[in-house]
Order: structure tokens, then C-alpha cells, then sequence
């Protein structure tokens, strides 16, 4: 099967069709070397992001040498890079290492000659390592900071914690085809009864913003920013009415009781208080049981690409800074598509924002869209805008997180 992000490349004109198998000759895929660096790509429609779009690592090159060997990847000796660094170690679950690219272009103006990262999936390691002097830099995107230690962090390393608001969103995905969340008013009902305000103060307590929306802050619309353009007020949390769509959903499928209701989430201790605090919600608000239940990374992604589960955590990061990375992940032929949602208006939607040159009715379908997934259909259940947390040494300097959240240590160096 084409892997989950093939879709991306599908600006390219042929690309579609050649990874599909309509056509078999890769000359009419419009990508060809003109001279030894010329890379000339055609496409199929204006796409005013395409150049972002070539930073994303979907679009990275992979060295011919390594085409049939899908290990290359993962082990230091085959991997060929042309970034700054180039990975030295990778001990599973303990640590990556990766050293000056002596090769890069900039090679000059990289001052780092060897990046250490440490795997744990303990905040609190990360925490206590951070303050031994063990890392110089500590958090989010993949790190985290104890929730339940951050008014602590926030009064003694007040001057090395930055929470700097991030384009990317934490929410919940239905999986429409499963019951009980086969029903729409049911789906409804689910998002009305949670407190997000109550989520960002109490649990995750890192002035994250409550999301009523599927597209968050900082990402560009027609004339400055999507968010500001198209407000996020597409439902309200409201446990009253939530009860009476639960109560109509239920009549509607003949149950008496719910189904057994299981929410799972990947193992990672802010994940489970988030989840704990959501299930005790629906508890009180609904009175209906949720069980909550953590899995290995890999298992948990399966079990959403299998349709195997009822309602998941997850989390979206922009690709690209246009709307279309939120929009695109829920078509009928997205890799990434992994809640049961299939609607061909959807489709047509995303195809003519896809297509068309003019900016403002490119908003107008998103607008649209978003409407569907998060208003009608109650697709996902958004819960709040991510901040970027992390703790930076003050001598280490140059590191950039940029407006989706991603961590550069390519410019950084030590005072």
C-alpha cells in the first residue's frame, strides 16, 4: 500500500496517477533534473505554499542507494543525509545521537558538532535531568514538563520557561463507524460535556487555548491570519443540552444503555491526566462510564489506521503554514484519514480549494469544511490550541521554534 503521506506529493502533476498505477512511465510525472542542480517540478494547480511544502520531510531526497531497503532509515550506516547533522546512534528508547554534516552547504555556520537527545517517556526524568544540568534543553515537541510541576517550574525557572503559543491542535477523533459513536448526536453530546477552560487551568496548566475549531491560530488565511478571519464558535459546551442529544442518539439506536465505551491514548503520563479528567466529565455530566486505556506508540497508531477503537487522542501539527494541512487529513483518500469519515461534499470541497487560484474562495471551502467536520458531523472533538513548552538553558543560544512548533537547534551554539 502507498504510504500514509503519499497524498502530499499529489501537487505534482502525474504523481497521482503514476503512484496508482494508471500510468507506469515516470516521464510524464512532472519532476526532472535539468542539469546537476536544477530540480524543475511541474504541478497541477497554482500552490501558493508548494515552497513550504518542499521543507516538510515527506519532500526530503532519499539516496538512491537505498531504494529496496527499507532499514536504511533507521541505521546509522546506510543513511545518507544532506541536512547540518548526520545520525551517529540510535539506542531505542534511550538516545539519539547526531554530529556535524561535514558535507552541508552552511557547514561554517554550524557551530554544534554533536546533538545528544535522550528518549524517556517520563516527563519527570526529562524534568529532573534538565535540572542535574544533564540536558540544556527540556520539553515539547516530543519532551514534556510534568503538568502537576508547573506552577513550581514557572516560579523557580521562570527566566528559562517559554510557552510560546504553536499552529497545532490536541483533540479526540470518533471513529464514526464504531458504535455508539456511529451517531452523530451521540458525537455531539460528547464534545458539548467537557470543560475546556477547566482542562487547560487544572491539568495541562500551560496557558494552552480552548479550541472550538479545527484550525488554530497563526496559520495564514486570505489577508492575515485563518483564525482571526473565521472565528472558532461552531458549538458551545453546554451539559443540557448535551443530555438531551445523548438521550436522542440513544432513542434513535434503540439503546437502552450505552455500549461499553473504551477512550484509548498513547503512554505518556499527560495524555492519561488529560484523558482521566475527561472521562470523569462525561461521568458527571452524561453519567455514562468511559474506560480509559494507554498503548504502545505502535500499537496505538495501528489500532486508528485499523479503525480498531472507539475514540483516540491525537494531535495535528501543520505540514505547511496554509489551512489545507488541517483540511486534506479527512478526505475519503487521506492516509492520515483515520476516523471512518467518508463524504463525497467534503471531497469536493477540499478538491476546489485544491484547485483554485483565488485565495478568498480557497478560505470560503475551509470555512465550509471546518463547518462539516467539527459543526455537523462532529467528526473530532477539539480541545484546546498547543503552546510550545520548553526549558532552555541561558547560555545555550539560536534555538528557533518556529510558528508550528518544531524545534531548530540547526543555528544554535553556546555562549
Amino acid at each position: 500500500p502507498a504510504p500514509p503521506y503519499a497524498y502530499q506529493l499529489y501537487y505534482i502533476k502525474g504523481a497521482e496517477d503514476y503512484n496508482s498505477k494508471k500510468i507506469t512511465d515516470f516521464n510524464q510525472v512532472g519532476v526532472k533534473a535539468t542539469d546537476d542542480n536544477t530540480l524543475e517540478v511541474t504541478l497541477n494547480n497554482p500552490t501558493p505554499y508548494f515552497l513550504g511544502l518542499t521543507s516538510f520531510y515527506t519532500f526530503y531526497p532519499v539516496h538512491q542507494s537505498v531504494k529496496d531497503n527499507a532499514k536504511w532509515a533507521t541505521d546509522p550506516k546506510l543513511m545518507i543525509t544532506n541536512g547540518p547533522f548526520t545520525l551517529t546512534t540510535w539506542t531505542t528508547g534511550q538516545k539519539i545521537e547526531v554530529t556535524k554534516n561535514a558535507n552541508y552547504w552552511d557547514n561554517q555556520n554550524i557551530k554544534l558538532t554533536k546533538v545528544t537527545m535522550s528518549l524517556s517517556n517520563s516527563s519527570a526524568t526529562e524534568l529532573s535531568s534538565y535540572k542535574a544540568g544533564q540536558l540544556d534543553y527540556a520539553g515539547e515537541p516530543n519532551g514534556r514538563i510534568p503538568t502537576d510541576q508547573m506552577p513550581a517550574v514557572k516560579n523557580e525557572l521562570k527566566d528559562e520557561l517559554n510557552l510560546k503559543p504553536i499552529g497545532s491542535i490536541y483533540y479526540y477523533v470518533f471513529n464514526t463507524t464504531a458504535k455508539p459513536f456511529d451517531n452523530v448526536k451521540i458525537r455531539k453530546a460528547f464534545s458539548m460535556a467537557i470543560s475546556r477552560q477547566d482542562i487547560v487551568d487544572k491539568v495541562t496548566m500551560s496557558e494552552e487555548t480552548p479550541a472550538f475549531g479545527f484550525v488554530p491560530p497563526g496559520i495564514s488565511g486570505d489577508k492575515g491570519e485563518y483564525r482571526t478571519e473565521f472565528k472558532d464558535d461552531f458549538f458551545t459546551e453546554n451539559m443540557e443540552e448535551a443530555k438531551k442529544l445523548l438521550a436522542e442518539g440513544m432513542q434513535e439506536e434503540g439503546y437502552t444503555t450505552l455500549p461499553p465505551i473504551t477512550l484509548i491514548y498513547n503512554s505518556d503520563d499527560k495524555h492519561k491526566k488529560i484523558a482521566l479528567a475527561i472521562a470523569d466529565m462525561w461521568k458527571k455530566n452524561l453519567g455514562v462510564e468511559v474506560k480509559t486505556e494507554n498503548q504502545e506508540w505502535g500499537v496505538f497508531l495501528k489500532n486508528r489506521q485499523n479503525l480498531n477503537y472507539q475514540i483516540a487522542r491525537a494531535g495535528w501539527s501543520p505540514d505547511y503554514n496554509d489551512p489545507m494541512t488541517f483540511f486534506d487529513l479527512w478526505t475519503s483518500t487521506s492516509g492520515n484519514n483515520d476516523s471512518g469519515f467518508k463524504n463525497k461534499e467534503y471531497d469536493a470541497l477540499i478538491k476546489d480549494a485544491f484547485s483554485t487560484p483565488d485565495t478568498a474562495k480557497r478560505m470560503e471551502d475551509f470555512k465550509k469544511a471546518e463547518t462539516m467536520i467539527i459543526k455537523d458531523q462532529q467528526v473530532v472533538l477539539p480541545i484546546y490550541y498547543y503552546t510550545n513548552v520548553s526549558l532552555i538553558k541561558p547560555n545555550l543560544k539560536g534555538v528557533v521554534i518556529d510558528y508550528a512548533g518544531q524545534v531548530d537547534f540547526t543555528r544554535a551554539y553556546f555562549e
